[in-house]
C-alpha cells in the first residue's frame, strides 16, 4: 500500500535529505537547504519517529562534519556515523539497527567507494541501496535536486522500502508542475555548472515551446561552440552537439 508522509508514527525512518550547502574551510556559507529539510525533520520527531539522515555532498572528499555540528545545536540528540569504510558501515548496521539513536546522520554517501574506486552511491549499488535500507522500515525523500539522479540512495533503496515524498521535495513538484502549466507564458532562467545534466529538460521544454535564459558556467561549452574565445573558464569535457540549442531563437544567452 502507498504511504502517505503525514501517517508516518512512531517508526523508523531514512530520511534522504539535501544537505548539499557550500562548504568553505569546514565552515557553512549557507543553510537554506539544511533549513528546508529540518522542517522535516522536526514533523517526524514529533510524532514519535527514529530518524536516520542520509545526504550526498557534491565536492569529492567533503564530510558532511560540519553538516552535523550545525544539526546538533539544533537537535543535541544527533549522532554522526562519520566512517567512510562500507565494511564498518555494515558492522554498524547489523549491531545497532534495532537499537539507533534518536537522529543519525551518515557521513557523505558518496564517500562510500566500491571495488572499483568508484562511490557506491552513484553506481546505485544493489548491496550499497540493500545496506543502507535496513537502517529504517519506511523512506521519505526530501532532496528535489537530485531527483534526476539514479543512485542507491535516490532509487536503489525503493527497491527494499515503501516510501514516499517529503513535504519539501513535494513542493518543489507542485512549483513545477505550476511553472509547466503556464510555460507559454514564462520565461525559464536555468543555471549550473553542467550543460550535459540540464540538456534533457532545455531540450524539453524547447520542444514545448518554452522560451529559456541560460547562465552560470554551462554556458561557456555553449559560447566555446559559437567560436567565443572563453579563455579559462569551466568547461565540461564532454562531446555534446549544441548547434541546436545555437540556432534556436528561443534560448537567450548572456554576451
Amino acid at each position: 500500500m502507498p504511504i502517505k508522509f503525514q501517517d508516518i508514527n512512531k517508526d523508523r525512518v531514512i530520511l534522504r535529505a539535501d544537505f548539499n550547502e557550500s562548504i568553505k574551510d569546514g565552515v557553512l556559507a549557507s543553510t537554506m537547504r539544511i533549513q528546508a529539510n529540518l522542517s522535516t525533520l522536526g514533523e517526524l520527531l514529533a510524532r514519535g519517529n527514529q530518524v536516520t539522515l542520509i545526504s550526498h555532498h557534491s565536492d569529492k572528499g567533503q564530510s558532511l562534519r560540519p553538516i552535523y555540528e550545525y544539526i546538533k545545536k539544533i537537535y543535541p540528540d544527533t549522532e554522526f556515523l562519520e566512517t567512510i569504510d562500507y565494511e564498518s558501515l555494515k558492522t554498524y548496521i547489523s549491531i545497532n539497527k534495532n537499537n539507533l539513536p534518536k537522529i543519525l546522520l551518515l557521513e557523505n554517501v558518496r564517500l562510500f567507494i566500491g571495488k572499483g574506486f568508484t562511490p557506491l552511491d552513484e553506481e546505485n549499488d544493489q548491496d550499497f541501496a540493500r545496506t543502507l535500507s535496513l537502517l529504517g522500515n519506511v523512506y521519505v525523500y526530501d532532496a528535489f535536486s537530485v531527483a534526476h539522479r539514479a543512485h542507491a540512495s535516490t532509487i536503489g533503496i525503493t527497491n527494499y522500502l515503501n516510501g514516499c515524498l517529503g513535504p519539501v521535495a513535494k513542493l518543489e513538484l507542485d512549483n513545477l508542475s505550476t511553472l509547466l502549466s503556464q510555460i507559454n507564458e514564462s520565461i525559464f532562467i536555468m543555471g549550473g555548472a553542467k550543460i550535459s545534466t540540464k540538456l534533457a529538460v532545455i531540450t524539453n521544454l524547447l520542444s514545448r515551446g518554452a522560451r529559456i535564459f541560460l547562465g552560470g558556467a554551462m554556458v561557456h561549452n555553449i559560447l566555446k561552440s559559437k567560436g567565443v574565445n572563453i579563455r579559462n573558464s569551466y568547461t565540461e569535457n564532454i562531446e555534446i552537439d549544441l548547434d541546436n540549442l545555437i540556432k534556436n531563437t528561443n534560448v537567450i544567452l548572456p554576451e
